[in-house]
């Protein structure tokens, strides 16, 4: 008569996930409402780099006390289908085999792992506990490895972007990209693309970027732009309207402002300023006011009929928008592919 051991209730594993977000300058999560809309992924990506150096100190395998391995994996699986002969036709060995290491890991423990009664087998207390953590870290293990074996897919294309590109320039071009998976990176100006994995960098201007490919994108205009409602009384000669425009910080050449537009000094109590292009046009979309608005960032909103145009006439950027990719990079295929949804787009 083979044994029986009663089986003992299933253990899922729980995997506590932490993300943070560091050095970011702008709350930008809420300006993305099209990537609600879509299967995206979003990787963030910045650890707690002085807990992680003082911790890795206990990662190390030297002090570890295990039990033999082989003997808790017999276990687990003996525990598990409620069967010595069951866990020897998955593991692969004799009945025999698994009962010899169930009574290896009773003693290398000094503890009853099962009770026997009447030729059946019981988890005891000091089972059932043992069960229940083997279970779930050798799980973990195996789940770990599955995912180191698995096949690599295709390179991620890494995308570092301006906030206001990511938000209403870019989304268009994403949706039709397909030549590799994307990982987009909502930052300021990154110092080192090469050593962060960058592959190609959107934003404004070229500066500290010397001896980088670059693509000029487009050369951005500001033009007056408001919500309907604002704009009938902007247009009635309406005084005292709230003007909005952009302040990118002392990082940033000086960006055209109301005072150049009315070619005059302007109450600086009437000018709301807002840190990106983006900002400055969901403002006005809101009604909070008359914007010194990005034309080219402005087109859906303007086409959809949540902005008009106030003016024909318009004011440059000091500089273009460009692509910018390091030398080494531009033969890698997911990067040529992007780059030539660029020139399309020219």
């Amino acid at each position: 008569m083979v044994d029986q051991i009663a089986p003992a209730h299933t253990v899922r594993p729980v995997q506590r996930i932490t993300l943070q977000i560091k050095n970011v300058a702008h709350d930008v999560s809420h300006s993305m409402p099209w990537c609600r809309d879509r299967d995206c992924q979003v990787f963030l990506v910045a650890p707690e780099e002085k807990r992680l150096c003082s911790e890795r100190k206990t990662w190390g395998t030297t002090n570890l006390r295990l039990p033999p391995l082989n003997a808790l994996r017999a276990f687990e699986c003996a525990a598990r289908t409620g069967s010595f002969t069951l866990a020897a036709k998955e593991l692969g060995v004799s009945s025999a085999a698994v009962s010899q290491h169930v009574r290896n890991l009773e003693a290398y423990l000094d503890r009853k792992l099962f009770l026997r009664n009447n030729n059946q087998l019981q988890l005891t207390d000091a089972g059932r506990d043992l069960y229940m953590n083997a279970a779930a870290s050798l799980r973990d293990i195996s789940q770990f490895t599955e995912r180191l074996l698995a096949p690599r897919g295709p390179a991620a294309l890494v995308i570092s972007c301006d906030a206001s590109l990511a938000d209403r320039w870019l989304p268009p071009l994403l949706a039709k990209y397909h030549a590799a998976p994307v990982e987009l990176r909502i930052e300021d100006r990154p110092e080192e693309m090469e050593s962060q994995n960058i592959d190609i960098r959107l934003g404004y201007g070229v500066d500290g970027y010397a001896g980088y490919w670059t693509k000029e994108l487009f050369h951005d205009r500001l033009v007056p732009l408001a919500a309907p409602a604002l704009a009938t009384r902007w247009q009635s000669g309406e005084a005292g309207l709230r003007l909005i425009q952009m302040d990118w910080g002392p990082s940033f050449s000086q960006v055209p402002g109301w005072s150049d537009w009315m070619g005059g000094a302007v109450d600086n109590h009437a000018i709301l300023r807002a840190s990106t292009g983006a900002q400055v046009l969901r403002l006005a979309e809101a009604g909070a006011g008359v914007a010194l608005g990005q034309l080219t960032l402005a087109r859906e909103a303007l086409s959809e009929g949540r902005l008009l145009r106030l003016s024909e006439n318009s004011l440059p950027l000091p500089a273009p928008y460009f692509a910018i990719v390091a030398h080494a990079r531009l033969r890698a295929s997911r990067i040529q592919a992007f780059l030539a949804m660029l020139t399309e787009q020219d």
